[in-house]
């Protein structure tokens, strides 16, 4: 059933990006936009980092000092506050950049790293402070409480899973860990994931824009806001919903409309495009669908609820919700051009060589 489920799936996409193939076009392109004028100066330093402080043994000394509050709290070595400090300083993938490494490296078992993808996705204090609170509020008052918020999902939802799962692991990491890497080696590293990962970062987003743009061109988009508002929900919060699930970006752009707490709701569940990226770069810790997708829905909820609960205590974010968005992208960016071509040159030159075998 599921790979019937699978091919007529397959089919309907190939055939809706094909009748509205000029959507699904203009949903790539502002893809691209995006990519080379925000998410790839914001997001590679600090997947190079959070990588970088793992392979040359950083997160190793620093494990030894935080030991203490992340057993206690997540029942994780201390070398998993590479990983939170990461989430919540880089953005959605810069925490899952960080896990992989740490597990790769023998810092984390397979369970742990898991459990520590569920609950290391913050948005980042560049997205909500200034993407969202500056640009499209006009109130970096607001992204800061948004950020505060989505810190305090990721600590509570870390600690909720470890009475729920933390019983099932060991705390500390096997001895035979990985070999310190000299500079050099962590350099090379570090570049190969940052950019593998990037470049994995910037397909998703590009598929995200063309679902999207297919979706609301085809009137899917509308009819399921419809159907929301058949149900009760208001007009602006349901026009929201399905830009929220599919990419945060346009989520968030569609939800400033709808009040601050729709907002919160979007960034503290991600979207799909984030969900995706995170599960390639942990690909080989092969992450359970069903417990991440139900940790970021209760921390999406978490985050609505706090926000209508916190909103009272900043007198201008009323106001300033709605302010009309129109983001400053390159539409000729040589820089950001260059850059997804290098990344692209990097990704053929990291596969590996493997010789064909003849079958007679």
């Amino acid at each position: 059933m599921k790979k019937y489920a699978g091919t007529f799936a397959a089919i309907m996409l190939i055939v809706m990006c094909t009748v509205y193939s000029r959507a699904a076009a203009q949903g790539v392109y502002e893809g691209v936009l995006l990519c080379a004028d925000s998410l790839i100066p914001s997001l590679f330093p600090m997947l190079f980092a959070s990588v970088f402080m793992v392979e040359n043994g950083s997160a190793r000394i620093i494990g030894k000092w935080l030991s203490p509050i992340t057993q206690k709290l997540f029942a994780l070595p201390g070398e998993a506050a590479t990983a939170v400090v990461a989430s919540v300083t880089g953005g959605y993938p810069a925490g899952a950049s960080a896990i992989s490494s740490l597990y790769e490296n023998g810092m984390l078992t397979q369970a742990q790293a898991r459990r520590a993808a569920c609950f290391c996705v913050c948005a980042g204090p560049g997205f909500l402070v200034g993407a969202v609170g500056g640009a499209m509020l006009g109130s970096p008052s607001v992204g800061a409480l948004l950020l505060a918020i989505q810190i305090s999902s990721v600590i509570i939802s870390g600690v909720v899973l470890r009475f729920i799962y933390g019983k099932e692991e060991c705390f500390c990491p096997a001895e035979t860990a990985a070999e310190r890497k000299n500079m050099a080696q962590a350099l090379t590293v570090s570049v190969r994931s940052a950019g593998e990962s990037m470049l994995m970062i910037c397909a998703y987003v590009l598929l995200a824009g063309a679902l999207g743009g297919v979706l609301e061109e085809a009137g899917i988009t509308s009819a399921v806001s419809a159907l929301l508002q058949g149900v009760g929900m208001e007009k602006q919060i349901a026009q929201a919903v399905i830009p929220s699930v599919i990419e945060v970006g346009s989520g968030c752009a569609a939800a400033r409309f709808a009040g601050i707490p729709m907002l919160a709701f979007a960034v503290g569940f991600g979207g799909l495009a984030v969900h995706m990226q995170i599960f390639s770069i942990l690909s080989k810790i092969k992450i359970s669908l069903l417990p991440f997708a139900a940790v970021r829905l209760m921390c999406g909820l978490y985050c609505s609820a706090a926000a209508k609960l916190l909103l009272p205590i900043l007198p201008d974010s009323v106001i300033s919700v709605g302010v009309q968005y129109s983001p400053q992208l390159a539409q000729k960016s040589v820089a950001g051009s260059a850059a997804l071509i290098i990344m692209c040159l990097m990704c053929v030159l990291c596969i590996p060589r493997t010789k064909c075998k003849n079958v007679s």
